[in-house]
């Protein structure tokens, strides 16, 4: 069924590399929103810096694998699906699938880490190796979040009185 879909459905080249460089900005905003009050005590911890930018990447490739979307992906209408059944991998398979990728760069020097990210340009079903190994695929076309619609969780606990 989810196997014989129409190319076009497939997330392009382009619209993965906007939602992961849209993922990375978040994520540096996150981490100096961490810095700021970190690295203003005596003596800073770069290491909690760290250790919560980890973190939320992390709980990002959760949401990746448990909703289908990353903030990133929700802001340009892509979705991580199974191949299988178009529903969403599952929350550590998200986790597992950005773990084959790290991998892939640790190992060779980022060697790997490129041709896994140029694969989708040459694959029928535009999957990188990281997609591959967990079975899923990118979908283009999906509902789309704006970045007030991500932010409210946030804004919601910063409000005084809470």
């Amino acid at each position: 069924m989810a196997q014989n879909r129409a190319p076009a459905a497939y997330a392009t080249w382009r619209q993965r590399v906007l939602a992961t460089l849209t993922d990375a900005g978040l994520l540096l905003m996150v981490a100096v929103a961490v810095a700021i009050p970190v690295l203003a005590v005596p003596e800073p911890s770069v290491e909690i810096v760290i250790a919560v930018t980890t973190v939320v990447y992390l709980y990002w490739q959760f949401l990746n694998g448990s909703t289908g979307q990353s903030p990133g992906k929700s802001l340009v209408g892509l979705r991580v699906v199974s191949l299988r059944d178009d529903q969403p991998i599952g929350g550590w398979q998200g986790v597992a699938r950005f773990g084959v990728a790290a991998v892939l760069a640790f190992f060779s020097c980022g060697l790997a880490a490129l041709v896994d990210n140029l694969l989708p340009l040459r694959d029928g079903r535009r999957q990188t190796l990281h997609d591959k190994a967990v079975g899923s695929v990118v979908l283009a076309g999906q509902e789309r979040r704006t970045l007030a619609e991500l932010l409210r969780p946030v804004t919601r606990l910063m409000r005084p009185g809470r």
